[in-house]
């Protein structure tokens, strides 16, 4: 079965970016309320315990995913029957993760107290706001979560992202009265995982209505089920890495900074992260998409998108970072006047982060569409060994700066060449020096950009919002005339630009997301 993927490709990119303007600009109100209302003190807790439970959730360790890719080759042959079995699987292993976290969950709760330097809110029980979390957590493994795999795999993350828009706006909505009406957390809290079980069951009624001839039924072959082991045992690696590399310096930053520190550190970086799942809904909504491409087409027609792929990622990573910035002192001035800004010298190695982290997103989403965790499992695991050291150093010494440093150097020590190794080795089956080098320029261009528009937006002179909006409008424009220019010469380049040319022309439906050479 071929799947219209260019098609599905911008479904997804513009429901997911509905969904996800919804996901910012109310928890945005949210947290500014709660600032004012209550404390940045309660916003430290949010992020504390969410960094416990993602660790929590290793329980998963990745199951999903394997079953997603496990799915594109049964689709592309129209294979019910292994579709079946697969989602029966599924559910059944959820079934045990939700108990696992509920066990693992238990068990952290004694600890709490010892995991916050300083004092908490006083009309909080820890113990009983921590259990509400627990359940929201626990609540997405049941209620016919595992049934979200479909969408997943058909290319149909719309309609996810419809659902979970929906109930989101119904949650925040009842968020934001209860703030005003009678702020209290407690009542807060509890709406997070009603929304969680409402968007569960619907999404499991909507895939019986999409999917009839899809239900749990059958098992796995023996192949397949070797197949999948082999694949979730390197997932394994790469949950604990993901799990670990989110959650130590929120769990450090808490036990040896306090949960006001934590509640500041965590609004840069809740900035960070809206802009960050933009650009992760254009290349997740690829995945399934290069998946299918990989068994109907070349090796050399995908090794071409991949690097055309590699320099759009970069170019629209700069982009975001040179706005980030530039502009996250002024906008964390207006938002939060109640609390001090972070040092200059932790925006910009934020903004660091931020590129390093996303500027290899091309290659993550064909490493995820070919299915090589099993083959380089142990990566992770170094990533969040270097990580792992250097946050628990830097926090002892008092330095916040040498928190976000070591998730730098982590990444740059560990993960891109090995990243790049796997990819091309196993899939490419070429020389790596065209990505790096490519990498190696275009973020030199980057970095002489973000530069140059920072001092030249500083010049503009005064503050407040008027004034940002100003520095923000010339940030941008700036921006993108000047990575356009300094980039101009490139042949990848030229292929979107030439591509933008064609797409302002009526299209057949269907096309493939195979680039026509």
């Amino acid at each position: 079965m071929r799947i219209e993927k260019t098609k599905r490709t911008v479904k997804n990119i513009v429901f997911g970016f509905v969904n996800r303007l919804v996901a910012i600009l109310f928890p945005f109100a949210i947290k500014t309320i709660i600032i004012y209302k209550l404390g940045v003190q309660y916003l430290g807790l949010n992020s504390l315990f969410a960094a416990i439970l993602n660790v929590l959730n290793f329980a998963e360790i990745g199951f999903g995913t394997a079953i997603t890719f496990s799915m594109y080759k049964p689709i592309a042959e129209d294979d019910q029957d292994t579709l079946c079995a697969l989602l029966n699987l599924y559910k059944k292993v959820y079934r045990i993760c939700g108990l696992v976290v509920v066990a693992g969950g238990l068990a952290v709760m004694p600890f709490l107290p010892y995991l916050i330097k300083g004092g908490y809110p006083a009309d909080i029980n820890l113990y009983l706001l921590y259990a509400i979390y627990l359940f929201n957590n626990v609540a997405g493994y049941f209620f016919f979560a595992y049934r979200s795999s479909l969408f997943a795999a058909y290319q149909r993350n719309d309609i996810l992202s419809i659902v979970q828009t929906a109930t989101n706006c119904l949650c925040y909505a009842f968020q934001v009265l209860v703030l005003f009406v009678f702020p209290n957390y407690y009542v807060y809290i509890i709406f997070t995982p009603i929304a969680t079980i409402l968007n569960n069951l619907i999404i499991g009624w909507i895939s019986k209505k999409a999917f009839p001839q899809i239900f749990e039924r059958g098992k796995v072959s023996p192949e397949l089920a070797k197949e999948i082991k082999a694949k979730v045992y390197g997932l394994l690696c790469h949950k604990v890495g993901s799990v670990m590399q989110s959650s130590i310096d929120n769990i450090a930053i808490s036990a040896f900074f306090g949960l006001t520190i934590l509640g500041v550190y965590n609004n840069y970086l809740y900035l960070q992260s809206a802009v960050q799942s933009f650009i992760t809904i254009i290349f997740t909504s690829l995945t399934a998409g290069i998946g299918n491409n990989i068994y109907q087409d070349s090796v050399e027609n995908n090794y071409r998108l991949f690097m055309h792929l590699h320099y759009a990622c970069i170019m629209v990573v700069a982009f975001c970072t040179s706005c980030l910035l530039t502009l996250y002192q002024p906008f964390m001035v207006i938002w939060d006047q109640t609390n001090a800004p972070l040092n200059f010298s932790v925006v910009i190695l934020l903004c660091v982060l931020f590129y390093v982290n996303l500027a290899r997103n091309a290659c993550g989403v064909y490493r995820e569409a070919i299915g090589t965790w099993d083959k380089d499992k142990l990566r992770p695991l170094c990533i969040t060994l270097v990580n792992l050291v250097g946050t628990l150093i830097s926090a002892a010494l008092g330095s916040i700066e040498g928190v976000v440093v070591s998730t730098i150097v982590a990444y740059l020590v560990v993960s891109y060449y090995w990243e790049a190794q796997v990819l091309y080795k196993i899939y490419f089956k070429r020389s790596k020096k065209e990505y790096f080098v490519k990498l190696l320029v275009n973020t030199l261009i980057a970095t002489a950009v973000c530069v140059a528009v920072y001092f030249l937006t500083n010049l503009i002179p005064g503050t407040g919002i008027k004034w940002f909006v100003v520095k923000a409008i010339v940030c941008a424009v700036t921006t993108l005339i000047l990575l356009l220019v300094g980039t101009a010469w490139e042949k990848e380049s030229r292929y979107w630009f030439n591509k933008l040319k064609i797409k302002q022309r009526s299209k057949p439906h269907g096309e493939s997301i195979r680039e026509k050479n």
